[in-house]
């Protein structure tokens, strides 16, 4: 194993996510990191994180560096240039565009305290059922997404996502502009994304009535049911669409005290 010499200690950013809470923590304490998207010479005042290619030269100062590395490119930077700035790094950006390759073999490679993000440009999509089917923890579990194209500013506190040229997210920002953040908050509600598509029409038109009526809520995936109801009092759900795994944790929710709105 590669043994790094570190010129100071690295950060340790964890991202909480429940019904409670929704924040990065950088070292055990809250912390919004407020990312600038463009070139470092024109960094304008509000901002605490700055996007930064390896062949760029570093700003001085205190400023976070979000690293935009090509997959190819992490064993280099693991051995050359993390060291020498592991006290300022808050991660890696790893890929920017609509439709990402798989890139979970890539985990592997980083340490641990290396958090990977993905840039997800969902412009094209209308459909928040298609939206949230593309963002399913299945493909990204392990990553942290910055997406655009609506989702975000529409629906702040459904994921955990980061707006990509969109404000609105409790997390972070990755704008051009100071971003205006919505903080942490209780959110108690939370809508079962149905892995049957034939509920598709069903979950728009429920989405959208919670918008209309601007009530926060979250997205659970079916996968997720057991691990993200911290924090719901109610879940709204699609029965017929869940399989018998599904219906069990739903079970677990209501014997935990958990009310059910059914469709």
């Amino acid at each position: 194993m590669l043994k790094l010499a570190f010129k100071k200690s690295p950060l340790f950013f964890t991202c909480e996510f429940s019904g409670f809470v929704q924040t990065f923590l950088m070292n055990q304490k809250p912390f919004i990191p407020k990312i600038f998207d463009g070139i470092c010479t024109e960094y304008k005042s509000g901002f605490n994180t700055l996007i930064v290619k390896k062949e760029q030269e570093v700003p001085k100062g205190d400023l976070l560096l979000l690293w935009e590395v090509s997959p190819d490119e992490i064993d280099d930077f693991v051995a050359e240039i993390w060291p020498k700035f592991a006290h300022r790094t808050f991660g890696l950006l790893l890929y920017r565009g609509k439709a990402p390759p798989d890139l979970r073999t890539t985990l592997a490679e980083l340490p641990d305290e290396l958090m990977p993000f993905l840039a997800l440009d969902l412009s094209d999509i209308q459909s928040p059922y298609e939206a949230f089917s593309l963002l399913s923890p299945a493909r990204f579990e392990f990553f942290h997404l910055m997406v655009k194209g609506g989702i975000v500013a529409r629906f702040p506190f459904a994921r955990p996502l980061i707006g990509w040229e969109e404000q609105g997210s409790p997390y972070v920002f990755f704008v051009r502009s100071p971003p205006m953040p919505n903080l942490s908050r209780k959110i108690p509600l939370a809508i079962v994304h149905p892995a049957v598509q034939k509920f598709q029409a069903c979950f728009d038109r429920e989405i959208e009535k919670l918008e209309q009526k601007k009530v926060p809520f979250r997205v659970i995936h079916e996968e997720e049911i057991t691990t993200h109801w911290e924090g719901v009092d109610t879940m709204m759900i699609f029965e017929e669409g869940l399989s018998s795994q599904s219906r069990r944790k739903i079970a677990g929710f209501l014997a935990a005290g958990g009310k059910l709105q059914t469709f």
